[in-house]
């Protein structure tokens, strides 16, 4: 199944990557092919996520509203062009966007549920 895993990132050392790693690499041991916005942004921007102590989009190396909406571009492309279904970290409901994730995904009509339902 192609999954995209949503969670908390903002205000979370390095943005939550080791939640989102740790989850990743345990849907990938069942066989399946997962989106993580951790990795991506990694590619991204590189060593202005790892570094990021508090999870700071300020610091990101560019200007903070460019950031944010390229990166919430390609992710909710992802959602909707390639998922089969959202995975939820723990956390996800206090995250604005997770929680937008998670409504794009029901408003696609696609399985949206906690992570642990697909482990």
């Amino acid at each position: 199944m192609r999954i995209y895993l949503a969670g908390p990132m903002r205000g979370y050392p390095e943005f939550n990557r080791a939640a989102f790693a740790d989850a990743a690499f345990k849907l990938r041991s069942k066989w399946h092919e997962v989106f993580v916005p951790t990795e991506h942004s990694i590619k991204l921007f590189g060593d202005h996520v790892r570094s990021n102590a508090d999870g700071d989009e300020g610091r990101m190396g560019g200007e903070k509203m460019t950031i944010g909406r390229t990166v919430f571009h390609i992710d909710l492309t992802q959602i909707c062009l390639w998922s089969e279904a959202v995975a939820l970290l723990p956390g996800w409901e206090a995250s604005k966007g997770a929680s937008a994730e998670a409504a794009v995904g029901r408003a696609l009509g696609i399985i949206v549920e906690p992570v642990e339902r697909f482990l």
